[in-house]
């Protein structure tokens, strides 16, 4: 009895299982080697960082974003590896030792982080992909990019800002413009020349589109434009944009380039 007690509740520790298990959830390894302290540490640790990295990202520093979960993944694995390095060979399971607990605890932190991933996407950063070439050549189609819903929370939207709003006539699509004109401004568009309060925009010279207003902003609205004012829809198809609908300020395309806005 004493034999087959041992084979049940008697295991050495795996160095290689517990930097596995590390690199799947920050925490899991140490836990495997019976520091669960150490395994909360961790685990605290890996939210920290990803915070960190959210906050990088949102400030446009997506060079610097990976390094703090990068760094908690390498020391958390180096560290559960020395952890079962130091386990006795007759080492004895604790109640949680078991790869049915180690799954629960897997499905329950990707839970939290799908949930810290919603908020971060609801009132700080989101990503998009876009869908058309009408902010060509600034942005286009099929890059993704990075809107900091944080931007305006401290100053308000300006001329030359490319911002992501809800589109007026259909709320639940996203577009994403530049701002030409604030509230009591008047635009113009005239033989292919935008005017802004009745001065040329250089960015905007010799487009080839029909003629438009002139038109003062209203109150409390924006008026946008696509960078590829020839085919873009905008302001001019929709009206100007109510400042409220505005969600945030597009700031870095990430992918399959990377650069920083605005140009």
């Amino acid at each position: 009895m004493k034999n087959e007690s041992n084979e049940i509740t008697i295991a050495p520790r795996s160095p290689i299982h517990a930097i596995i298990l590390s690199l799947v959830l920050p925490g899991l390894g140490h836990w495997y080697c019976g520091r669960f302290v150490a395994g909360l540490a961790w685990a605290l640790a890996t939210t920290i960082a990803t915070t960190v990295a959210l906050g990088l990202l949102a400030r446009h520093q997506l060079s610097l974003a990976w390094l703090p979960v990068t760094l908690v993944m390498t020391v958390a694995s180096w560290d559960a590896w020395r952890a079962a390095r130091q386990c006795p060979s007759d080492y004895r399971l604790r109640v949680w030792n078991r790869w049915d607990v180690y799954l629960m605890l897997v499905c329950l932190c990707s839970v939290g982080s799908l949930g810290f991933v919603f908020v971060i996407k609801q009132h700080y950063v989101e990503a998009f992909v876009l869908a058309t070439d009408d902010m060509h050549p600034t942005m286009t189609k099929g890059e993704r990019v990075l809107v900091n819903k944080t931007a305006y929370r401290h100053e308000a939207v300006q001329r030359g800002d490319v911002i992501a709003f809800a589109h007026p006539e259909y709320p639940k699509k996203t577009y994403m413009r530049r701002v030409v004109a604030m509230p009591g401004d008047e635009v113009e568009i005239h033989d292919g020349q935008l005017r802004i309060n009745g001065e040329s925009v250089e960015s905007y010279a010799n487009a080839d589109t029909a003629d438009f207003g002139p038109l003062t902003v209203p109150r409390f609205n924006c008026f946008v434009l696509g960078d590829n004012c020839n085919e873009s829809k905008d302001s001019r198809h929709f009206g100007p944009v109510p400042i409220a609908t505005v969600g945030g300020k597009v700031s870095v395309i990430f992918f399959p380039r990377y650069q920083r806005l605005p140009f």
